[in-house]
């Protein structure tokens, strides 16, 4: 999952799950990755504002054993109160020149330190 734009949704927290499984907190200018098996699944990107107001948005997936799947999280709107989905956050496919492309544009998310015992 890709997040290129640094200026429109910066003040956004977008997740980023695969079903019910969280993958992780999509930042600015940053990427997720992960693997997963085969098979049918939805991926949301869950869009949060300051006020607490969420938008999920989906991407139904075929995955295939050994393939690479670029998507693209993008913000349209800065409305935060349409109901709209189609304004607000959306998620683009992206063929494999694409998504390497963009990839070279995004930093991956930082490291979090391991949990103390």
């Amino acid at each position: 999952m890709l997040r290129p734009e640094r200026l429109l949704g910066t003040a956004a927290r977008m997740q980023v799950r695969d079903g019910d499984r969280p993958i992780g907190d999509l930042g600015t200018h940053s990427y997720l990755c992960w693997e997963r098996a085969p098979g049918k699944t939805t991926v949301f990107l869950d869009f949060h504002t300051m006020d607490d107001f969420t938008i999920a948005m989906p991407e139904e997936l075929d995955v295939q054993r050994g393939q690479v799947y670029y998507l693209r999280a993008g913000l349209l709107s800065m409305n935060p109160v349409s109901t709209d989905t189609n304004l607000l956050d959306r998620l683009w496919r992206l063929d494999d020149a694409e998504g390497k492309l963009m990839l070279q544009k995004c930093n991956p998310p930082p490291r979090t330190a391991p949990a103390s015992r």
